[in-house]
C-alpha cells in the first residue's frame, strides 16, 4: 500500500541476488544452471527478509509517530532493524541446517546438488546481510520523513480474509481424519 516501501523491497531483492552472484564470481565460479537454480530457490527467503524488515520498520515508524517519537526516525529505524535481527538469524540458521544434509549426498546426483546447495546458502546469507545493512539505510532515506498512513485493506483482500476465516472455522469444527 506504500510506494516507498515497495521501492525499498524492489531495490533490496535484486541487490541480495546480485550480492550472492558477486560472491560466486569473486571465487571464479561459472554461473551454471545449478547455481542459478539455487539462487531461484532462495528467492522466497530473500523476499521474506525484505518484506519482514520493511514492514517492521514501517510499523515502528508509524507507532513512534503516533506516540510522539522523541528520538527521531534514525533511532526508530535502527531499533526496528535490530528487533528483527534475532529472528532473522535464527531463521537463517534453521534454513542452513535443514539444507545441510545435501553436502553428504553420495552417488550420481551429488555433483549436481552441491552447487545448488551452496548457491542457496550464499543467497540466503547475502539476503540476511542486505536486510540488516541496506534495508534500514533505504528506509531512512525513503520512509524517514514520509507520511505513513495506516494500511487500508482492499475489498479483494477483505473478501479473501472472510472466505479464509469461514473455511478455517468450518475445518476446525468438523475436522477430517
Amino acid at each position: 500500500g506504500n510506494w516507498r516501501a515497495a521501492l525499498v523491497a524492489a531495490v533490496v531483492i535484486p541487490c541480495s541476488l546480485l550480492a550472492a552472484a558477486w560472491a560466486f564470481m569473486a571465487r571464479g565460479e561459472n554461473m551454471d544452471m545449478m547455481i542459478i537454480a539455487g539462487l531461484m530457490l532462495a528467492v522466497a527467503v530473500i523476499v521474506d527478509d525484505a518484506i519482514l524488515s520493511v514492514d517492521n520498520i514501517m510499523r515502528r515508524l508509524r507507532q513512534g509517530r503516533t506516540e510522539g517519537m522523541p528520538e527521531g526516525s534514525l533511532a526508530v529505524i535502527t531499533r526496528a532493524a535490530i528487533e528483527v535481527r534475532g529472528p532473522m538469524l535464527y531463521a537463517t540458521a534453521i534454513i542452513v541446517l535443514a539444507a545441510l544434509p545435501v553436502l553428504f549426498m553420495q552417488g550420481l546426483a551429488a555433483p549436481f546438488f552441491k552447487p545448488l546447495f551452496w548457491s542457496f546458502i550464499v543467497a540466503v546469507l547475502a539476503s540476511l546481510a542486505v536486510a540488516l545493512m541496506l534495508t534500514p539505510a533505504l528506509c531512512f532515506f525513503l520512509l524517514g520523513n514520509a507520511p505513513l498512513p495506516e494500511p487500508a485493506a482492499s475489498t479483494l483482500l477483505q473478501r479473501l480474509q472472510s472466505a479464509s476465516s469461514k473455511w478455517v472455522d468450518t475445518t476446525l469444527r468438523t475436522p477430517l481424519p
